[in-house]
């Protein structure tokens, strides 16, 4: 779990931000210290990490949560939450991704609609409104009462005689698995391979940490410069077909164009120092080339459905929550990295040469 802790550290990081004393909030709220507690209303989103983290209020909106020791017992609207010892204890009137190490939803928790929860070990105690979605070594459910489908990718998994899944239960067919009497519906999926470093889990850690380390370089730009996302955001203001596969053509262009330049400079002496400098400029640029495109996919998301301003670390929270998910769905996966890449570097080329017409 070292990798854990760190990936928890690097996500505090990303949404440090000064927090604000009120006692109700009409905007983007949040708070960072080595203990937070919040208890007061949220016309908005809200963002808290720490140490220990409780967030007792009323969140209208999405509630980050980021922590060693997290305690959700409010209500929020949507919940992202990621720490090493997570407790759900109360309302969640929508969506909640879930991500840690100890993550338990207590009796009183009610989440009423999809749940999708990461973790090494998962007990379920509560009242999930539609289908959940649990990836970790070792999953139980106690007491549970979940109305739509279940879907469990562990390699231990206890439900007990008294839990009531009205939808189906899937799990592995080569899980060691103990099934109470009330689940009428069972299917069994494809076998998971007992080798820790093949394993599902073991390839969501893998992909949650390098997101993670995505977001903190993401964070680290808004900071120095956030005029660099408004650029985005007015070049990409209309976006349709032909727009979009423009910039993936002049991505496409930019990977293969710099490379033999850069390879040409090598055989000319006095250009050696260019030619190196040209290629690590071009692997960083495809390092952070999927930044500016699911950053763009988060904006267009808030754009088409909420309409109103909102921060900017939002709306790439927003873009990297849904491009996480579509990368862990089989088949899917190499297409939302090839195109989020070519979008990428399309818009990165594209602001190369706008500033050289510029000058």
């Amino acid at each position: 779990m070292k990798k854990l802790k760190i990936l928890i550290m690097l996500f505090l990081c990303l949404i440090f931000t000064p927090g604000v004393s009120a006692k109700t909030v009409n905007h983007f709220y949040a708070e960072a210290g080595d203990d937070v507690a919040f208890s007061e209303e949220v016309n908005g989103s809200s963002a808290l990490a720490g140490q220990n983290v409780e967030s007792n209020g009323k969140i209208l909106g999405v509630n980050f949560l980021a922590g060693n020791k997290i305690s959700h017992e409010g209500y929020s609207d949507y919940l992202v939450s990621a720490g090493n010892y997570v407790t759900i204890s109360g309302e969640v009137n929508n969506d909640a991704i879930v991500a840690g190490n100890i993550i338990e939803v207590s009796e009183s928790a009610s989440l009423k609609r999809d749940v999708i929860i990461l973790g090494e070990d998962i007990t379920i105690k509560g009242s999930l409104g539609r289908n959940v979605s649990l990836f970790g070594n070792k999953v139980s459910l106690v007491h549970a009462r979940i109305s739509g489908n279940v879907k469990i990718y562990a390699e231990e998994i206890t439900v007990d005689s008294d839990s009531i899944v009205e939808g189906t239960l899937s799990y592995p067919s080569d899980a060691e698995a103990t099934i109470g009497e009330n689940i009428k519906s069972i299917k069994k999926m494809a076998p998971i391979k007992k080798d820790v470093t093949n394993n599902f889990a073991t390839v969501i850690y893998d992909k949650l940490w390098s997101f993670l380390s995505l977001l903190v370089i993401f964070a680290a730009l808004t900071l120095l410069t956030p005029k660099l996302f408004d650029k985005i955001n007015n070049s990409y203001e209309k976006l349709d077909f032909n727009r979009g596969a423009e910039t993936i053509a002049k991505g496409l262009v930019f990977l293969m164009i710099i490379p033999v330049v850069a390879t040409f400079l090598l055989v000319i002496p006095f250009a050696l120092p260019l030619s190196l400098i040209m290629f690590i400029l071009y692997f960083i640029s495809i390092y952070v080339s999927k930044i500016f495109s699911i950053y763009l996919i988060g904006y267009k998301l808030w754009q088409k459905f909420f309409k109103k301003d909102i921060n900017i670390l939002v709306l790439g929270i927003l873009g990297f929550t849904v491009v996480f998910i579509l990368d862990l769905i089989p088949g899917i996966s190499f297409i939302v990295s090839l195109f989020t890449l070519l979008f990428g570097v399309g818009i990165i080329s594209e602001f190369i040469f706008q500033k050289k017409k510029e000058a």
